[in-house]
């Protein structure tokens, strides 16, 4: 049985939404055929296999394979599975409403959620989250290199962070500044995903469920490692841990807790972009808001200096986002002329603006930098993204890298300056290379910890969050009544 895409109104429709609009038809097929009145001794069940264009094939011909893959798949795991989709992945069981358990769901973590209907019974619900697991390598990837960049060359190499200097890999480390660049193009791709669906209201709480639980227990990890290991190099107040914990420390003008924590006022700009957007319910425009911000970019960067606007619309990373948030279009909507344009003018933008910001860094850290490595590793970012968006990787999204997509935001949190005191404290009393790999051994074990913390209270935060918002909706509804 093949699905094709179907339409309905909703603003951005991405795969997941197509296909809930292919489960919800197909099961109604089959709970009618278990239910019907047919004269044999046994109940009438059927396995039912589906493929969605382009996602599963090109031509009718590949389609229809994919299909029945999927549909022999289904009859393998017993009767009345109704489901399977592309290359033969299982699916839960009878659903109430697909789109109620998507949208429950989606909106955390950039997935791809798939469902098997298998009972005629009134079970609850089951699901399973198949991750876009490649972004998770991908984040995992960015992560770690500005944890090498940090630990073997920008710790010694300026502002005096750390005595230990780790000379293996300072040539190479010295260009992992990079990976945040890469945070904030998979960031455009995974919160447009989230906002997909017009919500505010999911998007407040998605964002605040996945930032702000983890990020206050890691800052109070580095305030007290702070106290206890900062000698005469770090420091932290009172006063500057709790503004800290508001994430908005930039904005009361207080020194972070953490340096890592730059790139989170980044961030939260963006997230503000796109709340605006979903305040007006305009996210079904998109496209033309990431063309419009790409103009104003360019416009601010090469015509006119405005530090306002320059600042509040993230000219130095928006690239990056529009970029992200454009690959999201493209796996969700397809490939379009304008969509290249888009993509192509960014990565030239993005290649100017880092080979200027590469000038800047050689005499900043008195060392030589090669631009041409530079521009190498931009581009290698843009087309890894673009075989996700084509759903061209699923040889490496076979594997499960959830664990170490899960480790990035403590990770990096986390590692910074806790790594540089550990440094200074026992550095040059052990050698370097035990220090080195330890202190990152140490950190991925700190790390995990707090992702295991962070999985525990992911769901009664979430509800204790939807209850607030819908107290005060109805205290709302009822007094404009």
């Amino acid at each position: 049985m093949i699905i094709q895409r179907m339409q309905r109104k909703p603003a951005l429709r991405t795969d997941i939404q197509i296909i809930g609009d292919a489960f919800e038809r197909i099961e109604n097929i089959r709970f009618l055929l278990a239910n019907s009145n047919i004269a044999v001794s046994d109940t009438v069940t059927c396995s039912i296999g589906l493929a969605m264009h382009p996602n599963h094939g090109q031509t009718v011909q590949t389609l229809y394979k994919s299909a029945d893959t999927a549909l022999y798949q289904a009859k393998n795991n017993g009767k009345n599975p109704a489901v399977c989709i592309g290359e033969g992945v299982i699916l839960p069981k009878r659903l109430k409403s697909f789109r109620e358990i998507t949208i429950k769901y989606q909106e955390y973590f950039f997935t791809e959620v798939h469902y098997n209907m298998s009972s005629t019974t009134n079970h609850k619900p089951q699901f399973t989250q198949v991750r876009i697991r490649e972004i998770d390598l991908l984040r995992f990837i960015a992560a770690i290199a500005v944890v090498i960049f940090h630990y073997a060359f920008r710790g010694y190499a300026a502002n005096d962070m750390t005595t230990m200097p780790y000379p293996l890999l300072s040539r190479y480390a010295k260009f992992g500044y990079l990976g945040v660049n890469l945070f904030f193009m998979i960031s455009g791709f995974v919160i447009l995903m989230t906002a997909s669906e017009g919500s505010l209201k999911k998007f407040i709480v998605s964002r605040f469920v996945r930032l702000y639980p983890t990020f206050w227990l890691c800052c109070s990890v580095t305030f007290i490692m702070t106290l206890l290991l900062g000698g005469e190099r770090y420091s932290a107040t009172i006063h500057q841990y709790l503004i800290n914990l508001t994430m908005f420390s930039e904005y009361f003008h207080v020194q972070p807790i953490d340096g890592s924590y730059w790139s989170l006022f980044i961030e939260l700009k963006f997230y503000i972009l796109i709340a605006i957007i979903l305040i007006i319910k305009k996210i079904d425009w998109i496209q033309f808001f990431l063309i419009l911000w790409l103009l104003a970019t360019i416009y601010l960067e090469y015509f006119i200096q405005n530090d306002y606007w320059y600042y509040w619309l993230n000219v130095n990373y928006s690239v990056y986002f529009i970029a992200g948030a454009t690959f999201f279009l493209i796996r969700s909507k397809g490939v379009s002329f304008l969509r290249i344009i888009t993509l192509s003018t960014t990565w030239i933008i993005a290649c100017l603006q880092a080979f200027e910001d590469t000038l800047l860094r050689e005499k900043y850290y008195k060392t030589p930098m090669n631009e041409n490595i530079v521009l190498m590793i931009i581009t290698l970012f843009y087309l890894t993204l673009f075989l996700i968006a084509l759903n061209k990787t699923n040889i490496i999204g076979q594997i499960n890298w959830t664990l170490l997509g899960g480790l990035t935001y403590p990770l990096y949190l986390l590692h910074q300056h806790i790594g540089f005191m550990i440094f200074n404290a026992i550095y040059p009393k052990l050698n370097e290379h035990i220090i080195f790999w330890g202190v990152i051994i140490l950190i991925l074990i700190m790390s995990y910890l707090v992702n295991q913390f962070e999985k525990k209270i992911l769901s009664p935060t979430k509800e204790l969050l939807d209850n607030f918002f819908d107290f005060w909706k109805s205290k709302l509804n009822y007094l404009s009544s």
